[in-house]
């Protein structure tokens, strides 16, 4: 209890007159008394202490933590001379009582949190080296079962797009001594939506959920994750990122508090609240970055793959020169030129952009290109060509919300003459060397996958020495600056006059390099491609 009993008993000798000493428990229960100790009685009404003294005598109580206490008698006559003393005495003998409390509270507190950083420190070297998701979620959860001295720990998977929640690992403990007990579930119970704990600490800010289950009653409906609470439950949500760029990956759950060596309290307080949200958000950090790791692999490996089906050469067509070049915005991108061979002996040279910049972008003009070799394997009618690669790809483009646009012109070698097709793609600019005139040519047809039965038109044009035709994508066009000001068809036309009078592969170079110095490196930009052919 931390009362100083020896020096209470001291007092009488050391005190001139009658001094009676008392150490009384909350009852009013005498548990230590020395020195005049006659004719005094004692009682508790409503909490409070009555002491009752003989006549001349009177007493000095002092109530301590616990709600003990010390009560000195002393003759009124003497109280004058001593009675401010022990007034003093006693609140000193409190202080140091309270002090004493506090600095076993401390120690405990002190002790747990040792524990609680301990714990958490063997486990975040760890971290990087889980060679699954299931390890990385089982070291989180055996920590913070030892470190909080919970009976219960568990992480509940969830996925954003499909709103859907399933618990992935449970953790118990088995006793003092046993080691914890691991559960990993195959994601097939899945956790209905509702109004639950659960589902509203997946919905919430980031901050933590504490619950108390009712008398004699239970947290959740029977069945739910809750409802394995006995007492109490702490629930944080598990995210990745910041602001508008933050996922809700899962939640982390803990109940019933256990008393250890350190404390005997089974509630839970600010200290288990405060841990379960650092676990839940190293957890959430280590699961997003090994997710974006995975991606940013598996993006590597789509960016090396569509890189190998663009051309490495342009082709050698007597009478012209042609260039082309493709810069992705992201790793992979929708964007997509090639020089195709036709059955006749003439070449395609063909420019598309599936809609978006991202990896299911690139997956489907993958899948564009094959079909366009197949299909300029056996047809030299580039109308025909794009008649069938709409039709091919018309489910594909439905169901991934993707559409297409394409231009293509037909070469033939020692030829002026060109055959033009456009499926909804921008329109093919062609500069006349004679005149320093831009023509612009647009196809009527819409896009390609749109209509499973589609028939493109195809246009004639003649070239003449010296005259550039440029296929491009909308990424060249729509690259803004830091004013949100858009390049736009205008300056592009500007670019292709003045540089016209280079090879092909010098106004490529040129337009991009004036889009480049034009754009605003930190705004967002779209995939950008371009074609040129030169007549020589």
């Amino acid at each position: 209890m931390g009362v100083p009993v020896d020096l209470l008993k001291s007092l009488p000798a050391a005190a001139r007159g009658a001094l009676g000493v008392y150490l009384l428990d909350p009852e009013g229960r005498v548990l230590v008394s020395a020195g005049h100790t006659e004719d005094t009685e004692f009682s508790v009404s409503d909490g409070a202490l009555k002491v009752e003294v003989q006549d001349g005598r009177r007493a000095v109580v002092q109530g301590l933590t616990g709600r003990d206490h010390i009560v000195l008698t002393l003759d009124v006559v003497e109280s004058d001379e001593i009675g401010a003393f022990l007034d003093l005495l006693l609140q000193t003998v409190s202080e140091k009582v309270q002090d004493e409390l506090d600095m076993e509270s401390m120690q405990s507190s002190t002790l747990a949190l040792l524990e609680e950083v301990s714990m958490v420190g063997e486990m975040l070297p760890k971290l990087p080296t889980a060679q699954s998701e299931e390890d990385l979620v089982k070291m989180c959860l055996r920590a913070i079962l030892v470190a909080a001295s919970v009976d219960r720990a568990m992480f509940v998977r969830f996925d954003e797009k499909s709103d859907r929640a399933y618990l992935f690992m449970q953790v118990t403990a088995e006793g003092d001594g046993a080691a914890p007990r691991v559960w990993e579930g195959d994601g097939g119970q899945l956790i209905q939506p509702g109004d639950s704990l659960l589902w509203r600490a997946l919905g919430g800010n980031g901050g933590a959920i504490l619950e108390t289950a009712p008398d004699g009653g239970c947290l959740g409906e029977s069945g739910s994750v809750e409802s394995l609470a006995r007492n109490q439950l702490i629930a944080v949500p598990v995210r990745y990122g910041d602001g508008e760029y933050s996922v809700t990956l899962g939640a982390l759950i803990i109940m019933d508090k256990r008393a250890n060596s350190y404390s005997s309290s089974t509630e839970f307080g600010s200290q288990e609240t405060t841990l379960a949200s650092s676990v839940a958000s190293v957890l959430g950090s280590a699961l997003g970055t090994r997710f974006v790791t995975a991606m940013d692999q598996e993006m590597q490996v789509a960016n090396a793959l569509q890189r190998q089906i663009l051309p490495d050469l342009p082709p050698d067509v007597a009478g012209f020169e042609v260039a082309g070049r493709c810069e992705n915005s992201g790793a992979v991108g929708g964007d997509y030129y090639d020089f195709l061979p036709l059955p006749d002996g003439r070449t395609l040279v063909v420019v598309a952009d599936v809609s978006g910049h991202n990896l299911a972008s690139g997956m489907i003009m993958v899948s564009a290109r094959t079909y366009l070799h197949a299909f300029t394997a056996g047809l030299s009618d580039p109308g025909s060509v794009f008649n069938e690669l709409s039709a091919a790809l018309s489910g594909d483009l439905m169901r991934a919300e993707r559409f297409i646009t394409a231009a293509g012109i037909v070469l033939a070698p020692g030829s002026r003459h060109i055959e033009i097709v456009n499926a909804g793609h921008n329109p093919t600019m062609i500069y006349r060397a004679a005149t320093g005139e831009i023509e612009e040519t647009r196809g009527e047809e819409t896009v390609l996958g749109l209509l499973a039965a589609q028939k493109h038109t195809v246009l004639t044009r003649e070239l003449y020495t010296g005259d550039v035709v440029l296929l491009y994508t909308d990424g060249v066009t729509e690259a803004t600056d830091s004013n949100d000001e858009m390049f736009l068809e205008k300056r592009l036309r500007e670019v292709l006059r003045s540089s016209a009078a280079g090879s092909a592969a010098e106004v490529l170079s040129t337009i991009f390099g004036a889009v480049e110095e034009f754009a605003d490196t930190k705004s967002e930009r779209d995939d950008a491609s371009a074609v040129v052919i030169k007549v020589r």
